[in-house]
């Protein structure tokens, strides 16, 4: 973050906005595996937003140990380009 010199607190609202659109789109998309019915034929869309949001989480704030959390996403995204939902 530092590289694209952001204010110490617009970091902190740009990070603490990414984690809550990921994790409520994985939430989402986890209600739309279950079958809650607002949610049943979203699924596809939501695992996608979720994970690209993740990746862009992951690339802003790099740190070596976040490797499997990039492994995780790019498998989720690979999943769904070979079979999709």
């Amino acid at each position: 973050m530092r590289r694209l010199r952001f204010a110490p607190g617009a970091t902190r609202a740009v990070g603490l906005s990414l984690v809550v659109l990921t994790m409520l789109g994985f939430v989402l998309a986890g209600m739309a595996a279950l079958g809650v019915p607002p949610m049943a034929g979203a699924l596809a869309p939501l695992v996608v937003m979720a994970s690209v949001l993740s990746l862009i989480l992951l690339g802003i704030f790099w740190h070596p140990w976040l490797s499997l959390g990039v492994i995780i996403d790019l498998a989720i995204l690979l999943l769904w380009v070979v079979r999709p939902m």
